[in-house]
């Protein structure tokens, strides 16, 4: 029975499972209004959907293991890129409020990548500037969802 609280696909899975199902039922409680076409708690149900089977797979692929008797090497590994991670995103939270999405995210998306060593410079700026005009473009003017 130990060996199935080792494995981190189990575990992980599983509690994305019942999280998956916890929120498709709460998305079920969200009042219809006066709206035509889809329901707003459409696109919260799908989500909970494709995580729920996300999680189904990596729920097998954990028993698939065990029974498989196969370990998963455990190494350890330096934390400072998590630890600095971390600090990056409570940065861009703090930030955003007052530099706006567009500023923030692309300085944000350049540190991360940086910190990732995702590449050099000159492909990273690109990048983090066009991701950041789509995602915009996408939900600013495309769902119509304000952004600041």
């Amino acid at each position: 029975m130990n060996k199935w609280f080792k494995n981190r696909d189990f575990i992980g899975g599983s509690i994305l499972l019942i999280f998956s199902v916890w929120f498709y039922f709460t998305a079920q409680t969200i009042p219809k209004g006066n709206v035509s076409g889809m329901p707003p708690s459409f696109f919260p149900s799908f989500l909970a959907i494709i995580l729920g089977i996300l999680s189904f797979i990596v729920v097998i692929k954990g028993i698939k293991q065990i029974l498989a008797g196969s370990q998963l090497k455990i190494e350890r590994k330096n934390h400072k890129n998590v630890f600095l991670l971390f600090l990056l995103l409570i940065a861009y939270l703090f930030a955003f409020q007052y530099l706006g999405f567009i500023v923030t995210t692309i300085i944000y998306l350049i540190l991360v990548m940086l910190l990732l060593k995702a590449g050099k410079l000159v492909k990273i700026v690109p990048i983090s500037i066009i991701i950041t005009l789509a995602v915009y473009y996408i939900f600013g003017v495309g769902f119509k969802i304000p952004l600041p």
